[in-house]
């Protein structure tokens, strides 16, 4: 990203999306690149230690698309 910043939608209990994907077309025509952004809590009120807001962070390696099944092997 440059520095701009993007409105992103809420979901049905208030919070942004836990992973969002930018995907950014490449000058050349090649395939495009998905750069994807990792949810993370920006600070905690003082008092009560609620949520204060949220910000992105960068995952050079992208997100895991696989399933996350509930129990394991």
């Amino acid at each position: 990203m440059d520095g701009r910043s993007l409105s992103v939608m809420k979901g049905l209990t208030g919070h942004p999306p836990k992973w969002y994907d930018i995907p950014v077309p490449d000058p050349d025509g090649g395939p495009t690149v998905v750069h994807s952004y990792l949810r993370e809590v920006s600070g905690y009120s003082r008092r009560l230690r609620l949520v204060r807001g949220w910000r992105y962070v960068y995952v050079p390696e992208g997100r895991d698309r696989r399933p996350k099944w509930p129990w394991g092997r």
